[in-house]
């Protein structure tokens, strides 16, 4: 969806779609169990949020300027980190189907990936 914004839209454009996307859904439930958040907290709420949307912002521009092809695979090194940051902050331990579904995911990006390089040059 987003390499189809690009045609027509700018990264900040589809940035501001996000956030507008975003809000719409997680507002409501943010009503229902809203916490007011320490110093600590919105601190690191804010850093998340500037962090999530230079990486928006970052993959709409490789998106307007590359093949889908070329950009997915960097689409799962998120993958890699939700891990990482799942064991890290959550303390939750990495399972077999992570691991499983992971590579299933990266060798399905790298065969497509490969795949249509054999398609253009033969």
């Amino acid at each position: 969806m987003v390499k189809h914004l690009t045609k027509h839209d700018s990264p900040k454009a589809i940035v501001f779609y996000t956030w507008i996307g975003m809000l719409t859904f997680s507002f409501p439930l943010t009503l229902l169990y809203w916490n007011t958040p320490n110093i600590e907290q919105a601190i690191l709420l804010i850093l998340f949020a500037i962090a999530s949307n230079l990486a928006i912002y970052s993959m709409s521009q490789a998106y307007s300027k590359a093949d889908l092809v070329v950009v997915m695979p960097f689409e799962f090194f998120g993958l890699i980190f939700a891990i990482i940051g799942g064991y890290f902050v959550y303390n939750e331990p990495v399972d077999a189907l992570t691991i499983i579904g992971g590579t299933i995911i990266l060798s399905s990006a790298i065969y497509a990936n490969k795949n249509k390089k054999n398609i253009q040059t033969g």
